[in-house]
């Protein structure tokens, strides 16, 4: 596993989006120092509870809160304003649903940056 300030990459994992490299990234971020990963999963579940969960990026409809098989359709809540560059964690106000694969690329860029970086003309979640 390769660490930056910005993301964690699993280079032994072929695929980003399957199930060991979600397990893994989990895994680090509890181990994390400071990190209250357990009042996140909490916080988590009571947001998404009882909202439509479509991913605010691609649109894609129908996803789900928890998902063994496929993180394609995982929910994911995104900050708007990443934790990195001064986003509130517990905000409402900066955070929307996303599918696992948007909120794994847009990563910790600004909502303008990686708005401006998809191409609609490729598969809904940017390529």
């Amino acid at each position: 596993m390769v660490r930056t300030k910005r993301d964690v990459v699993f280079v032994d994992d072929p695929a980003l989006t399957s199930r060991a490299a979600f397990i893994l990234l989990r895994q680090s971020l509890a181990r994390e120092e400071g990190n209250d990963y357990e009042s996140w999963l909490k916080f988590r579940d009571k947001f998404l509870d009882g909202k439509k969960l479509t991913c605010k990026y691609c649109g894609k409809t129908d996803l789900k809160k928890e998902s063994q098989d496929d993180l394609n359709i995982l929910a994911t809540i995104d900050h708007v304003v990443p934790l990195s560059k001064g986003g509130s964690r517990y905000d409402e106000r900066n955070l929307l649903i996303a599918c696992f694969p948007c909120n794994r690329k847009k990563k910790d860029m600004d909502l303008e940056e990686f708005l401006s970086r998809r191409v609609p003309s490729e598969s809904p979640c940017f390529g």
